[in-house]
């Protein structure tokens, strides 16, 4: 029987052997999961477990997800995924329209979240204002 230790560095090690610059290699993932299956009951469904909790981190740490009150042009959208290509590996965009914004954009990518909403400039006013 593995350890917790053993079944998290497994895991990792396949989730690494899984992306190539930021893409997921779909066919080494699903090697991975048909290998997992293979174990014993148990064993499985840790490695199972693990590995898609992991994967799920992975690919949010690649996607792009795009909150504004109006819909974006395709230039804005372009404009917006050339700017956060620079600095992060993207390869999923996702843009949503969220009126609670009140105007401007709040984009996340992975654990990252660039709020320039005006209801976040609000809230900072307010904070200030109570902190003072």
């Amino acid at each position: 029987m593995k350890t917790r230790k053993q079944i998290e560095s497994i895991a990792d090690k396949a989730i690494k052997a899984c992306f190539k610059d930021g893409k997921l290699l779909e066919k080494k993932a699903l090697g991975f999961v048909n290998l997992f299956k293979s174990q014993s009951r148990i064993e499985a469904i840790k490695l199972l477990s693990e590995f898609l909790k992991r994967m799920r981190v992975a690919l949010n740490a690649t996607t792009m997800i795009v909150e504004s009150t109006i819909p974006l042009s395709s230039r804005q959208k372009d404009i917006i995924k050339r700017k956060f290509s620079l600095q992060f590996t993207i390869t999923n965009s996702e843009f949503k329209l969220n009126p609670q914004l009140l105007g401007g954009l709040k984009i996340k990518v992975g654990d990252h979240i660039y709020d320039d909403s005006i209801r976040s400039r609000i809230y900072q006013v307010k904070e200030a204002i109570a902190g003072s």
